[in-house]
């Protein structure tokens, strides 16, 4: 009935575990009985920051089971089924990432969620590499750019607003040159830790080349934009490397409704290039 290569499991409408093949409980690495005993929302991680929150599987549970019961209810016949990824959560801890397909209907013993799952360990690793610039672990050039159209078109169909920082690093091929390019990857590699901790969960932050840095926030004002930009400046301009102060520029825009990745990237640039004319080591919004 039920595929070898797959997981699958069976559950209620409370999500206690009924059925389940060898595949699920080695996935999570429980042995036959503790799965056995398990509710399914014990093997999702609500912490994780996941972009799809709504395809998990305790959203099917705490969401559609509840809707279906009262459609039921109603004498109303009915067939549920919904597909997306997740990352569960294996007994000692570790998250795995894991693509379902998930089917709720109606027994005769009531009402049933049919999860059937597939371990997407090997793909993730491989998407890793394609959208993470290996050096920094940021998101690399590509990466921001389908991310920042994909932000652009959700601002523009639900009226959020949307900025981005252009972040630059003061001097780098003078420090390059004078302290050679170890000295100049150290840099980064630091800048971009220290700029990762003033960004926020739902914003994206990647290495758009060379110096060049962007942060994406959806959902935040060009002013709210430059208030973390200043955040951000401040905490690098504390920093020092083997006895060298190193500073960034920063350029703020707010993206307008007929943007394009291309003009508010030529607007976010042009800001920057403003903060480096002003002097460095400073943070300029243009809307």
């Amino acid at each position: 009935m039920f595929g070898a290569v797959e997981s699958y499991i069976l559950s209620d409408s409370e999500g206690d575990i009924l059925q389940f093949n060898g595949n699920a409980h080695k996935l999570f690495g429980y042995s036959k009985d503790e799965f056995s005993s398990l509710n399914i929302d014990e093997l999702v991680n609500f912490g994780e920051q996941e972009q799809h929150k709504n395809m998990r599987m305790g959203f099917i549970v705490n969401t559609i089971m509840p809707a279906l019961r009262k459609q039921r209810a109603t004498l109303q016949p009915f067939f549920h089924s919904h597909r997306g990824a997740f990352i569960g959560r294996k007994k000692n801890g570790d998250m795995v990432p894991v693509k379902i397909g998930l089917t709720a209907y109606e027994s005769e013993h009531g009402l049933r969620l049919l999860t059937v799952l597939s371990d997407q360990t090997y793909v993730r690793k491989l998407e890793f590499k394609i959208q993470i610039e290996p050096f920094t672990n940021l998101a690399n050039k590509d990466t921001i750019k389908q991310s920042l159209a994909t932000e652009i078109e959700r601002a523009r169909r639900s009226e959020h607003t949307l900025s981005l920082i252009f972040i630059d690093v003061d001097g780098f091929k003078q420090i390059n040159d004078t302290k050679g390019h170890q000295f100049g990857d150290k840099v980064l590699i630091n800048i971009s830790e220290r700029i990762n901790q003033r960004v926020r969960d739902s914003d994206v932050l990647g290495r758009f080349g060379g110096d060049e840095f962007i942060i994406i926030c959806p959902e935040c004002t060009g002013l709210q934009a430059a208030a973390v930009a200043e955040q951000i400046r401040k905490n690098i301009e504390t920093f020092e490397l083997e006895g060298t102060k190193i500073t960034i520029s920063l350029g703020i825009t707010e993206c307008h409704r007929n943007d394009t990745v291309k003009t508010v990237l030529e607007r976010a640039d042009k800001a920057l290039y403003v903060a480096k004319q002003e002097g460095k080591n400073k943070i300029k919004l243009i809307d």
